[in-house]
């Protein structure tokens, strides 16, 4: 069982959310799904249930 992260709230919000959320980041940069979508070749049926997915983040 791996422990909590620690972190150093005395560092700026920003600087806190860029290192605590770097691996899911690259994560999803890195997905197959990211390569489709970003060279074109993402099937039409994927690309709308990304954006229905983006709807309820964005709504």
């Amino acid at each position: 069982m791996s422990s909590a992260p620690v972190y150093d709230l005395s560092q700026p919000l920003a600087t806190l959310l860029r290192e605590g959320t770097k691996q899911a980041h690259t994560d999803a940069e890195t997905s197959q799904g990211a390569r489709l979508l970003l060279g074109g070749q993402l099937p039409k049926d994927e690309y709308v249930r990304f954006l229905m997915m983006l709807w309820y983040v964005y709504e």
